[in-house]
């Protein structure tokens, strides 16, 4: 798999440009984050995402459904670290639920299993959005408002959430990747020194120029 392009944005470096379109979406549909928050069983969530009375866990991966094969292996990661905390998969775009725009695949724990299913967004709060397990709890994950059904969501904050996943992709596309650090300057230094002995052909002397 191709790496990602490293990004800043807001003064944080993300290791690929697709986690700082996140981020920026994040932002601009106001739901708060940190990144990296921490090193949970030997895997690092990408994000957390702060609700009003609990916290969803991120990971992304450019997957196109739960049946790639990176999907399945970043689940099972997940599954192994995470115990009872619900988690997100989040991917390359929006995925969609009989035409409803979604934030991506959320684990719901219940009754000792796992149900990984699309997650809806929604507006059951003022000012709020957020997102619900659409065939589980419903119950907004940003404003703990109990969601009802997710479909009955107005199609102006839906048309909102799209624009906006727009305007992130957009905002981040033209963001420099973070400057080499010293120390990363002086290794690249190191680096092409060796390689230049290494290609010198064997039995060459070295001269050096009068001082």
């Amino acid at each position: 798999m191709i790496g990602g392009i490293p990004t800043t944005y807001r003064g944080v470096n993300f290791r690929s440009r697709l986690e700082s379109r996140w981020a920026c979406f994040f932002d601009r549909i106001g739901i708060r984050w940190e990144y990296e928050p921490f090193d949970l069983n030997n895997w690092v969530p990408d994000f957390v995402l702060i609700g009003t009375s609990a916290h969803v866990l991120v990971e992304i991966k450019p997957v196109s459904s739960l049946e790639d094969p990176i999907a399945i292996k970043a689940m099972k990661k997940i599954e192994r670290a995470v115990g009872t905390q619900e988690c997100l998969l989040c991917t390359y775009y929006l995925p969609v639920i009989d035409g409803h725009p979604c934030i991506g695949w959320l684990a719901e724990h219940y009754q000792g299993s796992v149900g990984w299913a699309l997650a809806p967004f929604c507006s059951w709060s003022p000012g709020t959005i957020g997102f619900v397990h659409s065939t589980g709890i419903l119950v907004d994950r940003i404003s703990a408002a109990p969601a009802g059904d997710w479909k009955n969501t107005d199609p102006g904050i839906l048309e909102f959430v799209r624009q906006q996943w727009i305007v992130a992709g957009n905002t981040v596309q033209w963001q420099r990747p973070p400057k080499p650090s010293r120390s990363m300057m002086c290794g690249w230094r190191s680096c092409f020194c060796l390689w230049r002995r290494c290609k010198r052909p064997p039995g060459a002397v070295t001269t050096h120029r009068p001082g």
